[in-house]
């Protein structure tokens, strides 16, 4: 099978939750566009919240993996805003695991407010829905994380929380790529796909991804299985965002995909894309565009670039699944 280039997400990061900011590769132009002044919210009430001034208890921790389900009558929490706003005056370099367990918890749930034009583009390159905190002691109208998910993983935008409504895209106090929120739809966790978890968990990496490639080298006897990715692990709408941005930033015509299931990897399955490292200019390069299209996948996934001995004519055309 010859040399796999295998493209590495790194694990989502408690210590890091911020933008770091950064020169994308694909064109501004070839993100999703930001015209639309809102995105579609489903079941959206009209509410109007006033925040107490009164703080509530301190955080709580140890957030039980699959207990993020969209329910309703636990939208729009005020004890959850408090909470939210008490974890933003926590100072980044103390944000820990326990930190990120509370945040995401109360950030579920809590009442925030949806700017008249919401969607940004971070410097990261990537569009952000801006979520913010209510003015203290003001009636305004909000919404919730829990009720705008579905709709922001499948429009390929992420989620970004502000402490106040005139911080800059930078100010991001915590932000989340559409991959963890269409971790959020899927799998009802912020940690994504729960087999790919359980292998990680059971099998940790051995080595360290340079520069985000790791190079796994496949000897000819080794069999692996290499077919189309499922619908349960590439959804439509999610190929439909790999299919723009694979042609309007990576400027692939036709780009075509493969899985591969290799007992001997760790995740066992890992999406391929139809290019081949030698078709970047250099390592660094192919490490940054591999970053940009890992942001639409849930944590802790791969991509392999096409081995250098394979064809296009081997896999299946994006444009078919999506």
């Amino acid at each position: 099978m010859g040399l796999f280039d295998r493209l590495k997400k790194p694990p989502y990061n408690p210590d890091a939750p911020v933008n770091v900011p950064a020169e994308p590769i694909v064109p501004l132009s070839a993100a999703i566009p930001i015209a639309q002044s809102a995105i579609p919210e489903p079941e959206t009430p009209e509410r109007h919240e006033q925040v107490p001034e009164e703080p509530s208890p301190a955080l709580a921790a140890g957030t039980p993996a699959g207990r993020f389900v969209s329910v309703p009558e636990e939208r729009f929490d005020l004890d959850d805003t408090n909470r939210l706003a008490q974890a933003m005056e926590v100072p980044r370099e103390q944000r820990d695991s326990r930190w990120l367990d509370g945040f995401q918890s109360a950030a579920w749930n809590a009442s925030i407010v949806l700017p008249t034009e919401p969607v940004f583009l971070g410097p990261d390159g990537m569009p952000y829905v801006r979520l913010e905190l209510p003015p203290v002691g003001e009636a305004v109208e909000t919404n919730c994380l829990s009720n705008l998910f579905v709709s922001m993983a499948e429009q390929g935008l992420g989620a970004a929380f502000f402490k106040n409504n005139t911080d800059p895209p930078e100010a991001a106090e915590y932000v989340v790529p559409t991959g963890v929120l269409e971790s959020l739809r899927a799998y009802g966790t912020w940690d994504g796909d729960p087999d790919d978890v359980a292998e990680l968990s059971a099998q940790p990496q051995q080595h360290a991804a340079e520069g985000g490639i790791e190079k796994t080298d496949v000897a000819t006897e080794r069999q692996v299985m290499v077919g189309p990715p499922s619908e349960g692990y590439l959804p439509k709408h999610t190929a439909r965002l790999l299919y723009r941005h694979l042609t309007e930033g990576w400027k692939m015509e036709d780009p075509r995909v493969a899985l591969v299931v290799d007992p001997q990897m760790t995740p066992t399955r890992n999406l391929v894309i139809g290019r081949k490292f030698s078709e970047f200019p250099d390592q660094e390069t192919a490490g940054q565009a591999a970053r940009m299209l890992l942001w639409y996948l849930p944590p802790r996934r791969y991509l392999l670039l096409m081995p250098e001995n394979w064809s296009a004519d081997q896999m299946r055309p994006l444009r078919e699944l999506c």
